[in-house]
């Protein structure tokens, strides 16, 4: 198992954030590379499970997503099962009127990878995943905030 932690502060409150990573629409926007999500079906008042597949490393995977919302407007929790097995965890943390964002992901390391890659190149895969879905989440804030300043409706 790899586990990495990464964090980010966003210009925007845990409220207006929490959306964006415990919908699973958003989730397409938020990972890197060609992340597709079907089948999305609620699993509770606050939760979801939908199928997902991507590419890491040029290999296919896929396979079925749970999220869990573990504290409204503060944490989620997502687990995968399929080709890739991770728990990825969000918190979210009020900064001054912005948002500190952290993402842990415990994953197991994909033996189809290992067929192809080193697993130092693999490891290195997953940590700019893990980084790249964090500026994507930044970009994603930014471009609404923009979005509002023109005066579309997606209030902070």
């Amino acid at each position: 198992m790899e586990y990495i932690v990464r964090s980010v502060t966003v210009a925007a409150s845990p409220e207006h954030v929490f959306p964006l990573i415990s919908q699973p629409g958003y989730l397409p926007k938020l990972l890197p590379g060609d992340a597709e999500i079907d089948d999305v079906q609620r699993a509770g008042a606050h939760d979801w499970r939908y199928h997902w597949t991507r590419r890491l490393l040029n290999v296919h995977f896929d396979g079925i997503a749970t999220v869990m919302v573990d504290t409204p407007a503060r944490s989620v929790t997502i687990k995968t099962t399929g080709g890739l097995l991770c728990a990825a965890a969000w918190a979210l943390e009020p900064l001054d009127g912005e948002t500190h964002v952290t993402l842990s992901a415990d994953c197991a390391i994909p033996t189809p990878l290992l067929h192809k890659h080193t697993l130092d190149s693999v490891r290195d895969a997953l940590v700019r995943d893990v980084e790249q879905t964090l500026a994507n989440l930044r970009a994603l804030v930014e471009t609404q905030r923009k979005s509002q300043a023109v005066g579309h409706t997606n209030a902070f």
